[in-house]
């Protein structure tokens, strides 16, 4: 015995739904992308997606339900949504809309199915695109849980890229003794030497005190005189925010690596106290060391 439902499509229901959904995808690719966008050129995306999704969800309209159009029209959802300058990015953030689609629609679906709330709904699927009555609760737990993850995966992503760009490993060789800290590029720093301009390391105290000579340690530790054979020591006067200016003392390593690679001449100037609060680095370099290094 065959069973034949009807239910009832409501063209406004179908575009308003499918609107909200493409302005939050494209939303999310933006930020995973850490990409700007304007309120209106999202909009207009949307609405092209959604009127895309009504023109799909009606059978005879099958000819722009292919592999080929649907791929297209992501990447046309993309250009008129962001700045793309170029094929290469305009393909790239249109992999992540899909990535960040197919991220949405499993979350949904999960929260659909676990919630119960698929039990007594209308829904109807055609040539790809899903109508359903779904009560508004659903729909909001299903966007902050699926914005929950995104937003941790961007954090992940962005940090990893922080640590890419400007992480640097620092190895400072000084009198027969050597440290490996990590440290971050700070464009902020422009610390140099007075006399000679010669750029600064700034690292914690207790990262480097191995390689500090034992007869300059007393002058690092705020007293003492400095006597014998030691690396020669340098003041570097700084200003920060707060204060209203001080001093760091330095020395001269015999040799100083940056990822492997020789640095110039510079000044480690020793830090009492934590650079980092979470430690992920202990030392802050001074760009210049790095040349073009922090444009790679």
């Amino acid at each position: 015995m065959c069973v034949v439902m009807e239910m009832t499509v409501y063209i406004d229901v179908l575009f308003a739904v499918n609107f909200a959904v493409n302005f939050l995808l494209l939303v999310a690719t933006a930020v995973v992308c850490s990409a700007r966008v304007s309120a209106r050129r999202v909009f207009a995306a949307a609405t092209l997606g959604a009127l895309y999704c009504v023109c799909v969800f009606f059978p005879h309209m099958h000819i722009f339900y292919s592999t080929a159009v649907k791929l297209l029209v992501g990447v046309v959802l993309v250009v008129v949504a962001f700045d793309v300058r170029s094929a290469r990015e305009a393909l790239k953030k249109a992999a992540i809309f899909y990535a960040v689609t197919l991220v949405f629609g499993g979350g949904a679906l999960a929260v659909f199915t676990m919630s119960g709330a698929g039990a007594g709904a209308n829904a109807l699927y055609s040539n790809g695109v899903l109508y359903a009555e779904l009560p508004i609760s659903v729909l909001a737990l299903a966007v902050c849980a699926i914005y929950a993850v995104l937003y941790i995966t961007q954090k992940l992503l962005r940090d990893n890229a922080m640590r890419t760009r400007f992480m640097r490993t620092v190895t400072i060789h000084c009198m027969g003794k050597c440290v490996e800290i990590t440290a971050l590029l700070d464009t902020g720093n422009s610390l140099c030497d007075p006399f000679d301009g010669t750029p600064v390391i700034v690292a914690e105290y207790e990262a480097i005190e191995k390689i500090i000579p034992e007869t300059a340690k007393c002058l690092f530790k705020g007293g003492g005189d400095y006597c014998g054979k030691a690396a020669p020591l340098r003041i570097i006067p700084f200003h920060a925010v707060g204060v209203q200016g001080g001093v760091l003392l330095g020395f001269l390593p015999d040799e100083v690596f940056l990822d492997g690679q020789s640095a110039p001449k510079c000044v480690v100037c020793a830090y009492e106290g934590r650079l980092a609060a979470d430690g992920s680095y202990r030392a802050l370099i001074n760009p210049t060391l790095t040349g073009g290094m922090d444009n790679d």
